[in-house]
């Protein structure tokens, strides 16, 4: 990862205001797509989490 600013909480407002309007559009279409990637991944990940949980209540019932 690149070494970007300080998070957005150690910043003023105005400021990191200031910078969402200055996100090039390229910037914030690959934030967008990596927002959705996280979700996707969280989602799997849920639903693995359950599998696994069925899985593993199958193999103890037995």
């Amino acid at each position: 990862m690149l070494a970007g600013p300080p998070c957005a909480g150690s910043v003023p407002e105005t400021s990191s205001i200031e910078q969402s309007h200055e996100m090039p559009d390229e910037l914030q279409s690959r934030v967008k797509d990596l927002q959705c990637l996280v979700c996707d991944l969280l989602q799997k990940n849920q639903q693995l989490r359950m599998e696994l949980s069925a899985i593993s209540a199958g193999t103890n019932a037995s």
